[in-house]
């Protein structure tokens, strides 16, 4: 049977200030010391700053997206009120015209029953499939 301390591993580091014990690095290959630990610790320094770099791309062309989608949603919605004003002006003179048509409708027939009153003659009766009624003989 093993301890948990016959496996345990430290770094030494002797310096101007003294002895410094510091983590072993245990990566995927094993424990690291001295300039392969560095090693290892400036490629992970490396490939954090590739994997940042690739975020704020990521995040950049999420940005541009949006900012396309944006761009689009406005362009749809002035076509669209260009369109809006443009029916709605086209409905008001739809109703002016008939509105004029009705006023002249009702100019017409008062003419008309102002010129009977004239001349004594009673009004022709309208036909209503577009065929003059015909007089009596």
């Amino acid at each position: 049977m093993y301890n948990s301390w016959e496996f345990d591993f430290s770094l030494f580091v002797i310096s101007s200030k003294g002895i410094v014990l510091l983590d072993v690095y245990t990566g995927a290959h094993g424990v690291l010391t001295g300039s392969a630990r560095l090693a290892q610790e400036a490629k992970e320094r490396a490939d954090q700053v590739v994997r940042q770099q690739e975020t704020q791309r990521k995040q950049l062309e999420l940005d541009r997206k949006r900012a396309a989608v944006d761009a689009q949603i406005a362009a749809l919605q002035a076509s669209f009120e260009l369109e809006r004003e443009q029916v709605l002006r086209d409905i008001s003179l739809d109703q002016m015209r008939e509105q004029t048509m009705t006023q002249e409708r009702d100019a017409m027939g008062r003419s008309r029953k102002a010129d009977d009153l004239k001349t004594g003659k009673p009004a022709p009766a309208p036909a209503g499939n577009g065929v003059r009624a015909r007089r009596p003989k």
